[in-house]
């Protein structure tokens, strides 16, 4: 039978569970963010990785 992710996490240290915490909160504001700025600039999320593709290729380029 397969466990819950909450158990797993419930049977860790509490420092391991704080930093899981911690990095959860991140992901989340990173996800709320990127979202809001798509949103405001009309953009798709298949255009917005378009963008984000290019910048990437140009800033490795130099």
């Amino acid at each position: 039978m397969a466990k819950k992710l909450n158990k797993i996490i419930k049977e860790l240290p509490q420092e391991r569970q704080n930093k899981i915490e911690a990095r959860s909160r991140e992901l989340i504001a990173e996800h709320i963010t990127l979202q809001d700025l798509r949103k405001a600039r009309e953009l798709t999320q298949e255009r917005m990785a378009e963008l984000t593709l290019i910048k990437r290729l140009e800033a490795n380029s130099y």
